[in-house]
């Protein structure tokens, strides 16, 4: 934000372009509330993040306008775009820093998180005017962000050898996957769901689940076949947003991995290898 983007804006200022930090809205409770930023991993910026790049989201306004200011938003995508090369060129050392340091991340995996809520004004266009206004919003920001739910940094995950669709999912995410030649036994964190609920209309072809899990520690001799997946890698991150069922953007959440309460999942937190 104080380097890529902040050079960005600069650019776009000195060529008299308007530009906002990105919102979009929603709807709650019946009212609109706007969206400052994003939290979730479906957003394309947010996860490519999570395989530790530099990763800006940005947008460009022209949506329902046809070839309206075509040339404009021509011109404003090339502008930052030449603002993040340049900026990558200049500070190439920072950079790579800065991926080195993400790709050694050992800190506690924030499964959830709460948006700051909060009211404040911005700056709009009034559709029926043209006039620029200032507008009274709610706004969510995912910038402020609480970590709602935190476990620690399990060592990697154990995954029985008949979740295939599964394994199939993390090669495509670029996981890297290790299976048992032998029988070994594991101290694990086994998966116990302790609350469910089914969402009856599909969302993105899929009918959504959310869950809430009890953690048992328990030693468990794991058949030939069985696969792991270390943390020890870069897209580490990506893992644990896809495996840690109440995440958001689980397997679980989006119904790939079907369960029920009371139920253990396939899945287990490794603790010692």
């Amino acid at each position: 934000n104080s380097l890529f983007v902040q050079n960005a804006r600069d650019v776009l200022d000195s060529n008299k372009l308007s530009h906002h930090d990105y919102m979009s809205t929603g709807t709650y409770g019946g009212e609109v509330h706007f969206n400052q930023g994003s939290n979730n991993a479906r957003s394309s910026a947010t996860s490519y993040a999570l395989t530790n790049t530099i990763s800006t989201l940005i947008e460009v306004r022209g949506v329902g306008l046809g070839r309206t200011s075509f040339k404009r938003r021509i011109h404003t995508g090339f502008l930052i775009a030449m603002s993040y090369l340049e900026t990558a060129t200049k500070n190439i050392d920072l950079v790579k820093k800065e991926i080195e340091t993400a790709n050694i991340f050992q800190k506690d995996a924030y499964v959830t998180s709460k948006k700051n809520i909060y009211t404040d004004t911005i700056k709009a266009i009034d559709v029926d005017t043209e006039e620029l206004i200032d507008l009274d919003v709610t706004i969510r920001d995912s910038w402020k962000s609480k970590p709602d739910l935190v476990r620690k940094r399990p060592k990697g995950y154990v995954i029985d050898a008949s979740q295939i669709e599964i394994i199939e999912k993390l090669k495509l995410l670029g996981a890297d996957i290790q299976t048992l030649s032998e029988s070994k036994e594991f101290q694990v964190e086994s998966y116990m769901v302790s609350n469910y609920n089914r969402e009856s209309m599909k969302y993105e072809k899929m009918k959504r689940q959310q869950v809430k899990t009890e953690l048992i520690s328990e030693s468990i001799q794991f058949p030939k076949g069985t696969y792991i997946v270390n943390l020890d890698q870069r897209n580490a991150n990506l893992i644990i947003e896809v495996l840690e069922p109440e995440a958001p953007n689980s397997f679980v959440s989006f119904g790939v991995l079907e369960t029920e309460k009371g139920k253990k999942l396939p899945i287990y937190r490794l603790t010692n290898q």
